[in-house]
């Protein structure tokens, strides 16, 4: 068979004529399908182990499943799950070692903007200068390699401080 052949025998393929015109959802059942989106979140199981899906549904409550990462994330538009990543989470870190100058409220969150996109800031019940780290809660890429520490030049002369992360 040639490639003429071929081509002639793939225009009778086309499934347009036997499945009639395309259609258009009505405005109400559009809109109630963009409600309902508008409120459901959409997981993953990031495992090499396979997943029970029952088990998995009655156990859904707790964070991990069989220290399995879960990750979710909102739909958008139709919910087209097949362009979903699937690659960020939230985490709270501490950030450790951090000097007292690092606790001024413009330094202390060009801190926490490194490590992420910041979504909360722990305050914490005591003052800042008298806390053992800071903590943040953050959006991270989890296709991207975790940050062990931040490595600041806080005078601009040289000296370099390190402050250890740790994630929760």
């Amino acid at each position: 068979m040639n490639a003429d052949e071929i081509a002639r025998l793939c225009e009778f393929m086309s499934l347009k004529e036997q499945e009639g015109p395309v259609r258009t959802l009505k405005f109400n059942l559009k809109v109630a399908g963009l409600k309902r989106i508008a409120t459901s979140l959409v997981g993953k199981v990031l495992s090499k182990k396979m997943v029970n899906r029952e088990v998995f549904r009655s156990v859904m409550r707790k964070i991990c499943f069989n220290d399995a990462l879960i990750v979710m994330e909102e739909p958008e538009g139709k919910g087209d799950v097949q362009h979903m990543k699937f690659n960020k989470v939230e985490f709270w870190v501490q950030i450790h070692n951090a000097h007292l100058m690092c606790m001024l409220d413009d330094i202390n969150r060009f801190l926490r903007s490194i490590i992420g996109d910041v979504v909360d800031i722990d305050e914490g019940v005591s003052s800042p200068y008298t806390a053992k780290f800071l903590r943040v809660r953050v959006v991270l890429e989890i296709d991207k390699q975790l940050r062990r520490c931040l490595r600041i030049d806080v005078m601009g002369d040289g000296v370099e401080m390190v402050m250890l992360l740790k994630y929760e």
